[in-house]
Formats: structure tokens, C-alpha cells, sequence
């Protein structure tokens, strides 16, 4: 992946590029990429994410390097490549949304239910700074959110 764009060797060793369609989805060494829009300050955009979580609220993974030239005195220069990778949390109908793992970021993107998850985070010892913690928070949020639904279901 280069530049936010899947590239591969056609038959011809000829380099060719995947369509960035929403539909499309591709799998490159057991990771699954797809496009999603999201928004990088203010301005709705299309990105290659990796989903983390399934569900109508799933965390996104974007990876990302950076060259940068580092000078060894004033006639070397190398360059490495940084990694600059984000986590985005998209809810159903809406662009994803750039976020830090930490507990303030994420009860602030999902204040809706913050009262509920609150005891969940204390209960369970969840550390919202871990990937895996993230995602058993936005499975537990998003069954709530489910059971909602089907409770306002019921009584019509």
C-alpha cells in the first residue's frame, strides 16, 4: 500500500491500482482493507481502514508511514520511515472520526450511553488505551444500543 492506494503487479509485471470504490474490499496478508469516508479537519475525505470491530459503532485502524530524511552531519543524509498509523471511530450514517485511545476520548465520542459504560469500564477493568479493551467497550455499547432499539420495538 502507497499513498492511501493498493497497488499490485498485473501479469504483465505491469503496476496497476484497485479501484477505491466503498464496495470494494481487499485482503492483503490475512488484513482486511476497505474505504471509508472520514473526516481530516473539517473536510469529508475517502481512506483505506482497517475495521478493528464489527457492529453499527466499530473502531477503524489506519496505517500510515511517513518518510523522513534524517542528516548525519552536513553531508550524510538517510532516510526512515516513521510510523504516523490512527484510530477512528465510525458511527453508522456518519464519516469516521479520529480519536486516541484513552477513556476521555472515547466516553466523549459515545456520551449517549456514557452513564452505562461507565460501571462496564470499572467492572470488567477495561484500560481504554488497548485496542482489544476498545473493542469489547463498542461490542458491549453496541448491544445496548441494539437492545434499545428492539425494547422501543416492542412497545409499539
Amino acid at each position: 500500500m502507497r499513498y492511501n492506494a493498493i497497488e499490485f503487479l498485473d501479469s504483465d509485471q505491469i503496476i496497476r491500482e484497485v479501484l477505491r470504490r466503498p464496495y470494494i474490499t481487499v485482503s492483503i496478508d490475512g488484513k482486511r482493507f476497505e474505504i471509508v469516508e472520514y473526516l481530516d479537519e473539517g473536510v469529508e475525505k475517502q481512506g483505506y481502514f482497517n475495521p478493528v470491530s464489527p457492529g453499527k459503532t466499530k473502531l477503524l485502524f489506519m496505517p500510515r508511514k511517513e518518510l523522513f530524511i534524517k542528516s548525519k552531519g552536513y553531508t550524510e543524509a538517510y532516510a526512515v520511515y516513521r510510523e504516523i498509523s490512527s484510530y477512528y471511530l465510525k458511527k453508522e450514517g456518519r464519516p469516521a472520526e479520529k480519536i486516541r485511545l484513552n477513556k476521555k476520548t472515547i466516553l466523549n465520542h459515545l456520551e449517549d450511553k456514557a452513564p452505562q459504560l461507565t460501571p462496564f469500564i470499572s467492572d470488567y477493568g477495561i484500560n481504554l488505551r488497548k485496542e482489544e479493551d476498545v473493542v469489547r467497550l463498542l461490542d458491549y455499547y453496541n448491544s445496548l444500543t441494539t437492545l434499545k432499539h428492539g425494547e422501543k420495538e416492542m412497545q409499539s
